[in-house]
């Protein structure tokens, strides 16, 4: 992955905290599956730091959870259906889609479930 400008990691870390917002995400949950360690945790609760555009894996993970709000808003059209949809059982998934994407893998998980479900 290459890496980001200071302006785009800027924007990234804005969408994120968005979405984060938008759909009601534990902040510590979403700080953990991006990677920070135990001090970047608080440091990113406060807004004191955040996406490292930098650290390809906290890039990729930022950009995973952007897509994941960007195929659920064209699947259900609008925020609070995918608030809904992500506090709901699904079968499919085999749990709450907001369970799952606490952890990476299972952020992995609920974006390539998404994704087959959009490109149908």
């Amino acid at each position: 992955m290459q890496q980001l400008s200071d302006e785009q990691a800027i924007a990234v870390d804005n969408a994120v905290r968005r979405i984060t917002d938008i759909l009601a995400l534990d902040e510590l949950i979403v700080a953990q599956v991006l990677g920070f360690d135990d001090d970047g945790i608080s440091e990113y609760l406060s807004g004191g730091v955040g996406v490292d555009g930098t650290d390809d894996v906290m890039v990729t993970r930022a950009l995973e959870l952007i897509e994941l709000y960007t195929l659920l808003e064209t699947l259900l059209s609008d925020d609070e259906s995918v608030r809904r949809w992500l506090n709901g059982v699904n079968t499919a998934l085999g749990a709450r889609p907001l369970e799952l994407i606490a952890t990476p893998e299972g952020l992995h998980k609920v974006l390539a479930y998404a994704r087959a479900t959009v490109h149908r």
